[in-house]
């Protein structure tokens, strides 16, 4: 196998034995709020980056083995004794511990060099992180083909695990080139030992392919055995069929399709996804697929908007604003708002406009149109003229109005 190449170290980490901060904590000690920071910027790196490293770390299990030992720099130590004796598990996870800069300063080459010694030693999992290294020029020199080497090498493991893991790299095209064919023949492997994710994976290979048939079949094989995202997906199927066949549906199949659609965002809704809670929120608001409920309906926006769904939070925001309860409407706003939904900083903006909050007001639509709000843009137009007398030309300008709002 290629060895390590040069690259810059990273030196963003910070070392576990630094000064804690003056303010005030709810942790016992520095070690314990080091690791309660830490899971949040890799469950970050895993939604927001895809970041490979960072989902292995947290979906095989290397979090809870690393986080219970008392002390990071002394599981640093405890780990490179061990990883000198040529430890394939000890390499792993201090390599893990440089690559997030836990215990030691944060160093991408050590990293590598040290998912390097696991993968030489036939781990799959350090093949696969140091492959997804290699992709990003991460600690290494850039080098696609010796990524797709180390994926391909870590394929031949057969496990469906490892296969699902590789399946979403392939999939997505997580730093390589995006490859559905090897994707789905991964999928494949992992769905004929039974997993249920690969199983939602061929499922979105099919609905991507515009086969929705297959797709479905694929989606219920998953959810009977119980895997949420596939019930929301079969769900999806449902509640988009009688658009989808619009001259042969009647009205009678489309009411039984929303009422099936119901019922499975119904069953995912009840595992306490949010996403699910939100979708069947609408369906009972609005009476589509369940009779109009529009007490149930706030239940479940509730249940998703009090675990952080942005979403929901801006429902609620509006159901309150049409009862005139501007307060609720204002905390829900401002909820949803600080998450970056855009729909709901423009509620929160009209609010505080009209609390006379211009400063405040100004602040969120500026949030609001930064993200292509239109609205957001003509309120700040609006207020620009009344406060400096600017001119229409000139608001247009700064603010990339279109003719139509003057």
């Amino acid at each position: 196998m290629q060895g390590i190449k040069n690259s810059s170290t990273g030196k963003s980490g910070v070392h576990s034995e630094s000064k804690s901060s003056d303010k005030m904590s709810c942790f016992k000690n520095r070690s314990e709020e080091e690791r309660a920071g830490a899971t949040t910027r890799y469950r970050n790196a895993v939604e927001l980056k895809q970041d490979v490293v960072a989902v292995i770390y947290l979906k095989f299990g290397f979090c809870i083995k690393i986080n219970s030992h008392p002390d990071y720099v002394e599981t640093a130590k405890r780990f490179q004794k061990s990883a000198e004796q040529h430890d394939a598990n000890a390499q792993i996870c201090l390599g893990f511990m440089y690559y997030f800069g836990n215990g030691v300063v944060q160093n991408y080459t050590k990293a590598a060099e040290l998912f390097q010694k696991a993968a030489d030693q036939g781990d799959e999992l350090s093949q696969i992180c140091l492959g997804y290294m290699f992709s990003l020029g991460k600690g290494v020199k850039e080098d696609k083909d010796e990524a797709l080497k180390l994926y391909r090498e870590a394929a031949t493991r057969d496990k469906a695990n490892i296969d699902v893991l590789l399946g979403d790299i392939f999939y997505s095209g997580i730093g390589i080139k995006k490859d559905c064919r090897y994707a789905h023949k991964l999928y494949f492997d992992a769905a004929s030992q039974g997993d249920v994710i690969a199983m939602c994976g061929l499922g979105n290979i099919c609905r991507d392919n515009d086969d929705q048939e297959r797709a479905f079949i694929y989606y219920k094989s998953a959810a009977i055995r119980g895997y949420g995202p596939a019930m929301l997906q079969i769900g999806n199927i449902y509640k988009k069929r009688p658009f989808i066949d619009v001259n042969t549906t009647s009205e009678k199949e489309a009411a039984e399709n929303y009422r099936k659609a119901a019922d499975w965002y119904g069953c995912k809704a009840e595992q306490g996804d949010v996403v699910c809670q939100n979708i069947l929120a609408d369906m009972y608001y609005d009476g589509i697929g369940v009779e109009e409920d529009k007490d149930k309906a706030i239940k479940l926006y509730q249940k998703a908007a009090n675990h952080g769904y942005a979403k929901s939070q801006y429902k609620l925001g509006s159901i309150y604003i049409a009862q005139n309860n501007i307060s609720e409407a204002k905390k829900w706003f401002s909820k949803s708002a600080e998450q970056g939904f855009t729909d709901a900083q423009y509620g929160l903006g009209i609010i505080l406009q009209s609390e006379n909050n211009i400063s405040e007001a100004k602040k969120w639509f500026q949030k609001a149109a930064e993200n292509g709000h239109i609205l957001s843009k003509f309120k700040l137009g609006a207020i620009a003229m009344r406060q400096y007398n600017e001119s229409t030309k000139q608001i247009k300008e700064l603010y990339c109005l279109e003719n139509s709002f003057f």
